[in-house]
């Protein structure tokens, strides 16, 4: 459904720059923006923050565990190209309290 885009510097050449950044904030139990909308074939940055203490972000379907950072310490960059229509989701992976089990979106590929 979407495929994690790893950029090689190889004889100088740059990495693909991203049609779009969407910056998606973290804070106790819940993610904003939650869903998430691409196009087929558009190659997207995630610049996910925290407003609160660091979080853990797991996104099944592209194989990626991170740490989003306490606020202030900077940001956790996801880059994929949404390589056919369908949905997956992300969630916290990192116990921050009763709730985190509810920290969840969804990125749809249309």
């Amino acid at each position: 459904m979407i495929a994690l885009v790893t950029a090689a510097m190889a004889f100088g050449a740059e990495p693909e720059k991203p049609g779009r950044t969407i910056s998606v904030t973290a804070q106790r139990y819940h993610f904003h923006p939650a869903e998430i909308r691409v196009k087929k074939g558009e190659l997207v940055e995630l610049v996910f923050t925290s407003l609160d203490t660091d979080h853990g972000l797991l996104i099944p379907h592209l194989k990626l565990r991170g740490l989003i950072p306490p606020k202030g310490r900077g940001a956790l960059r996801v880059r994929f190209r949404g390589s056919e229509v369908g949905r997956c989701w992300f969630e916290s992976s990192h116990p921050s309290g009763a709730g985190y089990t509810l920290m969840r979106g969804v990125i749809e590929v249309e």
